[in-house]
Order: C-alpha cells, then sequence, then structure tokens
C-alpha cells in the first residue's frame, strides 16, 4: 500500500530524490535516520532494544521512548497515520512497520526434538515485508515488475482492516544462495502473544555497533535462547586480542574465518535473527564458533573471558560422563545429592524423580543438554574433575576428555524533538 506522507512529518522522506527513497531495508525516512542514532547509543551504553515487544524488559522499547513533550515515538507515527486507536497500538504500529521496511520476524511455535523424544518451544523466524521496493531490491528487478507480480499479495489498504490480520510475503535465500519470495497461506495476526517484529535496518545498526564495540576488547554478552534460558559468551572480533588467549594460530584461523567480519552479513543467517561468533574460552578443538541471537541480547558488558574449559573438549565430556558410570555400581542417592549441591542441571530431577538407574541417567543428560546446551555440558566438566571418586580416569591437569573434532521506557541520549508542524 501507498502511504500519504505529510511533508517534515517523522514517516517523510530524507532525501526528495527519486532515486534515493529506498534501498532493500526499505524507505528511507525521518523515522528510520531517528531510530538509527538511537540504536548505536543503547549498544554503545551496554544495551540492547526491541519494538514494542521485548524479550526481557532490560531491552530498550524504541518505540516508547518520549520526546521532551512527553510524546512517545509509536504515538508520533501514529499520529501521522491517523490511527488513534490505543487497543490496538502495537498492531498498528506493526503494521507501519511492514508497510515501510524489511522485517525480522519471531512467532512462538513448538518443534519436534532431533531424536522424537518429545517437543521443546521454539520460534519460526523469517523475514518478511508488504513493501514493493523492498522486493524489488531483494529480487534486484524494477519496481514496476515486482508491483506488477506482487501487489495482489497484500492489502489495498491495511490500515483500514477492522481485524488484526496482515496479508504479507516472506523473503527467503535458498541453500544455492537464489533469493525467493513466497507468500505464506495464513495471514499473519499482529496481536498474537510472543509475536516480535524488529525492522531489519535496526538489527543491522545493532550489529554494526556491536561490532565496533568488541573490536577493541573482551565483552559477555547475554542473550535469550529459543528455550527461554539466558545464555552469557565472551566476544571478541580483534584477532590480536584473540592471539593472546589461544596459541594454536592455525586453530584460531579456521575459527576467525567463520566468524563475523564486521562487512559482509550473512542473510541466510540473519533471516533466522543471528551472526556467528567465537566463544571466547572454548576450547579451538571444540568448535568454539556459536551462533549469536541478535534480536535477544540483553546486554554488552566488558569482562576477561573465562579459560576454565580452554583445554577441555566440550564435544567429548558427555560421552566420557556416561561411559565411566555405564558400569560403575553407583549409589544413586549419594550421587544425585551431590548433582543437587553442585547445582548440575536441574539437580538429578528426571520425570519427577530423582535419579535411580542408568537408563534414567542417560535420559536425563540427553534432556538436560537439550535445555541448557553448552552450559549444562560444562558443569558435568566441572562435576567430574571434581568427583574423581566416580571418575577416576579424569585428570583435569592433562585434560583428559578425548580429542576428537567437532562443531553448535528508557532515557537515552538522543534528541527526539521532530518538529511535524
Amino acid at each position: 500500500m501507498d502511504i500519504v506522507r505529510r511533508e517534515k512529518s517523522i514517516i517523510d522522506y530524507v532525501s526528495k530524490s527519486v532515486k534515493d527513497l529506498s534501498d532493500i531495508y526499505g524507505e528511507k525516512t525521518y523515522f528510520r535516520d531517528l531510530v538509527s542514532k538511537i540504536v548505536q547509543n543503547t549498544v554503545a551504553e551496554g544495551k540492547w532494544f526491541g519494538f514494542g515487544a521485548r524479550v526481557n524488559t532490560s531491552q530498550t522499547d524504541i518505540l516508547a521512548l518520549k520526546n521532551n513533550k512527553g510524546i512517545s515515538f509509536g504515538s508520533m507515527i501514529l499520529n501521522e497515520l491517523d490511527m488513534n486507536d490505543k487497543d490496538r497500538y502495537r498492531v498498528s504500529l506493526y503494521r507501519y512497520l511492514l508497510s515501510d521496511y524489511l522485517c525480522y520476524c519471531e512467532i512462538p511455535t513448538v518443534t519436534k526434538q532431533r531424536d522424537y523424544s518429545g517437543f521443546k518451544d521454539s520460534y519460526s523466524k523469517s523475514l518478511i515485508t508488504c513493501n514493493i521496493s523492498v522486493i524489488a531490491e531483494w529480487l534486484e528487478t524494477s519496481y514496476a515488475d515486482a508491483k506488477m507480480n506482487y501487489a495482489g499479495c497484500f492489502d489495498d489498504d491495511t490500515f483500514d482492516r477492522d481485524d488484526d490480520l496482515c496479508r504479507y510475503v516472506k523473503l527467503t535465500v535458498s541453500k544455492d544462495g537464489v533469493r525467493k519470495v513466497t507468500k505464506p497461506r495464513k495471514e499473519l495476526d499482529l496481536s498474537q502473544k510472543g509475536l516480535r517484529i524488529v525492522p531489519l535496518f535496526a538489527i543491522i545498526d545493532g550489529i554494526e555497533s556491536l561490532y565496533k564495540k568488541c573490536s577493541d576488547d573482551f565483552y559477555n554478552v547475554s542473550f535469550v535462547k529459543d528455550s527461554g534460558q539466558v545464555r552469557t559468551i565472551n566476544i571478541c572480533f580483534n584477532h590480536e586480542k584473540l592471539c593472546e588467549v589461544y596459541k594454536d594460530k592455525g586453530l584460531l584461523a579456521d575459527a576467525f574465518e567463520q566468524q563475523f567480519d564486521g562487512e559482509n552479513v550473512n542473510i541466510s543467517h540473519i533471516e533466522r535473527g543471528y551472526i556467528r561468533v567465537i566463544e571466547v574460552g572454548t576450547s579451538l578443538k571444540s568448535g568454539p564458533v556459536r551462533a549469536l541471537n541478535v534480536a535477544r541480547i540483553l546486554s554488552v558488558e566488558r569482562a576477561e573471558p573465562d579459560l576454565t574449559f580452554i583445554d577441555i573438549e566440550l564435544d567429548t565430556v558427555k560421552d566420557k560422563f556416561l561411559g565411566s558410570l555405564i558400569t560403575n555400581k553407583l549409589n544413586y542417592k549419594e550421587f544425585t545429592d551431590m548433582l543437587e549441591v553442585l547445582q548440575v542441571g536441574n539437580g538429578g530431577v528426571y520425570d519427577g524423580k530423582k535419579l535411580s538407574s542408568y537408563s534414567e541417567l542417560e535420559s536425563w543428560v540427553n534432556q538436560q543438554e537439550t535445555l541448557l546446551s553448552t552450559p549444562f555440558i560444562k558443569q558435568l566438566a566441572l562435576f567430574m574433575i571434581g568427583n574423581p571418586q566416580w571418575f577416576n580416569s579424569v585428570k583435569p591437569a592433562n585434560n583428559d576428555f578425548g580429542s576428537d573434532d567437532s562443531d553448535d521506557g528508557d532515557v537515552l541520549n538522543v534528541d527526539l524533538d521532530f518538529d511535524i508542524d
């Protein structure tokens, strides 16, 4: 749909040149310009951001920021669109974001686990839009051709709808790198619980600011995983700093090549909401490159890396743990009491009761690994090192963990005064 843009309004174009009105991320508006500045300042302060819906209250809700007249960013947009329905505030704002920009979208879902042992909470992630110019840029075709082929996918005037649904398209990348546009069978319910929509230009601005910040030192980055667990990893984009931690320059070079380089954003990664980073302090032989969800970051804080596990190959820990116990006649009460004391996973509780057999132990380990991932494996490693009575073959000084290689409304210092008179 075509939005009516008043001159000097927040949703008006920054440039009057027809050739510079939009790009692959959407329309080049004053709103976009201001958001980019806010994102840069937010990340510089060690925080992150969301739009309407946040994964945690520690994130800055950009749409809730107010100018010195007490008008929120979101209200300024809706005033320009003549949308004043307070009961559908977020729905209307999401309509605007999709109408003007390419957006990253997360929708809560449930997926079957790989071993078919059950289901787990997850998210359907995609890049979506209702903007013809974005489609044209995505497919590298003319606006006229894009409009002819895809205008029928959208509502003539999405802001006139009296429900919370929205017609949209997904922008995808095939395995061989071909960009495609697909029309989902169902309309998007903009009011559904857990839905998050973030303009991709804001995520890109955030990534660039994160790269700049983490290129001079080591930082702990906390983010929320699909399972809801908060994960903290130490990252650094500076090769010389990483060389101070890792002595094997060959293995470091391999990992560094996989890490985000500050320039080439992998669109197939971004459509799933992440970039690849080295988890500093993880053994280079254990696949230290991790997926960092850049839509779910909570904080970025300067911190030295924890080198406790730098010589422990985490991918061998689970097999060593289970292999050491399969023939061991355990006192399971004593064993689970120690798991609870040392806070390993959920303390040795499986199916509502304490572990009492090896089969339950094996199922518990697999379950906890699925829920907690790498942090749980690290807990197992420390548990083995601290309890030689059950794992007498493990010697922390000599690293007896195998040798196989394998991979896994705030106030900001930004001028929000925008004269719309």
